[in-house]
Order: structure tokens, then C-alpha cells, then sequence
């Protein structure tokens, strides 16, 4: 797996061209966590996007506590993981061998977060458990949570019998969970369904132990906004139409700029560790030579190595509690 590997760039990424909108997403997610059990976002692993879209609405100068209280009142929470509910058992046919799941996301996401044996690691919206059965292969311990019942259903089925605890819950929500319960945390192809990521990362900090990591990865930014025009920095509530065996499912998800989610994860106090923006495997170029091809020359997913500091190292505007006095 060829990767390219972006480090020493979590400085550069936190001073952000949307760092209002997100310090106000951040100043209003931790009260509002609390409170928000009623409402729902969805947390599922899409397939690789299509190029049939339809654009909803341009909400780019709305804060992200405007977003996610207007995905609420519109009933964009319930439905944005509906169709999974639907298309469960297709789509986890179509990911356990499809091109951009099995030889580009999920090898360059698990190449990413590394060894995993005699870890704790929480498979954040899980989808069908594909990562969650890797994982238990690969040594781990491992919690996982989704919010559709139906993916929840075979998420059991592909922990193979192990001893596994796999929770109902939603991306952007509190999570079941105590602080610090975690060695790691792998989010995939999911974070961009959560209409409050602030939100998301500010839970995946909470119950990821200090000196642990976050890998998540996304649909990349760039491309999303090759395939749809307007603006790049509109943070926008769109659809993909998926075509299935089941028929057509529309798909939408949040778009967003990349400096907008990283300064969603580095206000809820991660350090970025490294951007990786994945190659496709090489068993690719055989079976898919037309998608292999495509992303050789532009990305369709990111991903991001999430570290939780050890100690505490002043992100949110704080003096550093290890070495303030060194500081003039």
C-alpha cells in the first residue's frame, strides 16, 4: 500500500480560513451534548461516492450550531442513516469487496491506526462490522456502535461469535462510554454524516485514554467540491444517489472544507499526527483498472491519525500545565 504521508502540518491546519465557524461549534458542543439524546445524526460507512448528486442547500455562512440545529428541526438527523436500515445486508456485500471499501479505505485505514494487539479499540459508527471483524483478527479488544438497528444486526454476526460489546448510539451524541475508556478509536467513512462533527470529536476525545489515537477517515473535501461546484469553502448539506440491486437510495452526507474539519478535531484538543491521503492498493489495478486509474490521479478519501496529548498542552487558548514557566 503506497501511501503519502503529510506530518508536522497540525499547526498550519488548526489556524483555519473557517476557524469561526468552528470555535463557535466548539464553544456550544459541550453544553449542548448533554441535552441532546432526543435528536439524531447518522454514523455509517458510505461507499465510494457517486457522481449523481444534488445539491440541498449552501448553509456556508451558517456556524455549525446553526447547522445542526437546523438539520434538526428539518428531520435531517432521523433520515441521513434511514437507508442503511434498507439496504444493510446489499450494502455489505457491495463493501466487503467493492474497490474504494476493501482495497483503498479500509487497508489504508488500518495500515494508519497500526498494531492493535491487546488494544481497546472502539469502532465508532460501525456500519456491518467489517472493520470490527479485522480488528478481532488483528488481537484487539473491541467496542463498536452504529445507528441503524439493522447494521447493529450483522455488526454481531461478523464478530464471529466473540465477545464483543456493540451499542446503538449516534455520532455527534453522548456516548455510553466513561472517559479514558479507550486505547484507540477508528471512525470510518463516517464522520461527514454527523451534523455536529464539533460535536463527534469533542466525544472522541472524552473517552480516548491520553496518549492514544483517532484514525477517521472521510470523503476528501477537494474532490467533493470538484464533483459539485460552487464554492469550497460551503459547508453544504448534500445527496448522492446510490445505485443498488435494491434500487436507487439518496445518500446525503455534509460537505465541508478540510480546514473546517480539522479545526473541528484540534479544538476538541487532538493534535493532528498525520494527513493521509491513500494510493489505491495495487490488487486494484487487475480488478478495477478504471477506479485504479482515477485515484492514482486524484484523491477520493482522506484520512486523519489523531493524537490525544498525554498532558494537557493549552489548544483551547489555555497556558501549558508542563511547561507554562518556561514561556516568556
Amino acid at each position: 500500500m503506497a501511501l503519502v504521508w503529510l506530518t508536522g502540518i497540525a499547526s498550519a491546519l488548526s489556524i483555519a480560513a473557517s476557524a469561526d465557524r468552528s470555535a463557535d461549534a466548539v464553544g456550544t458542543s459541550r453544553d449542548r451534548i448533554a441535552s441532546r439524546s432526543a435528536s439524531r445524526s447518522c454514523c455509517l460507512t458510505p461507499s465510494a461516492p457517486s457522481d449523481r448528486l444534488v445539491e440541498i442547500t449552501d448553509l456556508s455562512l451558517c456556524s455549525a450550531a446553526s447547522i445542526a440545529a437546523l438539520a434538526s428541526v428539518a428531520g435531517v438527523t432521523e433520515q441521513l442513516w434511514s437507508p442503511y436500515d434498507e439496504m444493510a445486508v446489499g450494502y455489505q456485500r457491495h463493501a466487503e469487496t467493492s474497490p474504494y471499501n476493501a482495497h483503498y479505505d479500509r487497508p489504508a485505514v488500518l495500515d494508519t491506526l497500526g498494531p492493535v494487539a491487546g488494544m481497546h479499540v472502539l469502532d465508532a459508527a460501525c456500519g456491518p462490522g467489517l472493520y470490527t471483524k479485522e480488528l478481532l483478527a488483528r488481537g484487539a479488544e473491541v467496542t463498536a456502535f452504529d445507528a441503524s438497528s439493522a447494521m447493529l444486526e450483522l455488526a454481531k454476526a461478523n464478530a464471529g461469535g466473540k465477545l464483543v460489546r456493540i451499542d446503538r448510539a449516534v455520532l455527534g451524541e453522548p456516548l455510553p462510554y466513561p472517559d479514558d475508556a479507550f486505547d484507540a478509536i477508528v471512525c470510518a467513512l463516517a464522520i461527514h454524516y454527523a451534523d455536529d462533527r464539533a460535536a463527534a470529536f469533542a466525544e472522541f476525545f472524552r473517552v480516548l485514554r491520553p496518549g492514544g489515537a483517532a484514525v477517521v477517515s472521510s470523503q476528501h473535501p477537494f474532490t467533493d467540491w470538484l464533483r459539485k461546484g460552487g464554492s469550497y469553502f460551503d459547508v453544504a448539506l448534500e445527496t448522492d444517489v446510490w445505485e443498488t440491486t435494491g434500487g436507487p437510495y439518496d445518500v446525503r452526507f455534509w460537505r465541508e472544507p478540510l480546514s473546517s474539519l480539522c479545526a473541528a478535531a484540534t479544538f476538541a484538543g487532538f493534535l493532528i499526527e498525520q494527513l493521509v491521503e491513500p494510493l489505491p492498493a495495487d490488487a486494484m489495478r487487475d480488478q478495477w483498472p478504471a477506479d485504479y486509474e482515477k485515484l492514482m490521479t486524484r484523491p477520493g478519501f482522506l484520512i486523519l491519525r489523531l493524537l490525544k496529548p498525554a498532558e494537557r498542552t493549552g489548544l483551547r487558548g489555555s497556558e501549558s500545565t508542563s511547561d507554562a514557566g518556561a514561556l516568556s
